[in-house]
């Protein structure tokens, strides 16, 4: 089993760490036999549950980084609309979706590169 939990966490010592203990948890409260899928389910808990410890740390990862991006509403506004598009956009895309002057969309963008956010690629954002 210990080669299943770094499978699904690659590795990261966070994640081995949230992951075994909702596995222990599983196992000990809940009576769950100790499998692969167990390892999996505990992952997906850990991952999208609002209660789960990976779940927390990008959650408060993603806050602080939009917090040091100066301000909140347009970095959020910019993200919201990129998750939407698989592909990504270009900056003239972007800006008439938001509605928004390009050079402003712009300025959100380079602070959300600073943070480590977005990346652009292929000249799309």
């Amino acid at each position: 089993m210990l080669a299943a939990v770094y499978q699904v966490t690659q590795g990261h010592p966070f994640y081995i760490y949230a992951t075994t203990m909702r596995v222990l948890e599983m196992v000990s409260l809940f009576r769950c036999s100790l499998t692969l899928r167990t390892v999996q389910e505990a992952f997906v808990l850990e991952t999208l549950g609002t209660t789960g410890r990976i779940y927390n740390l990008c959650r408060y990862v993603l806050e602080e980084s939009l917090q040091r991006a100066r301000g909140e509403t347009m970095p959020q506004a910019v993200l919201q609309v990129l998750a939407r598009e698989m592909g990504g956009l270009n900056l003239t895309q972007l800006a008439r979706r938001l509605k928004r002057p390009s050079g402003a969309i712009r300025q959100v963008l380079n602070w959300l590169m600073e943070v480590d956010l977005v990346e652009q690629r292929e000249d799309k954002t």
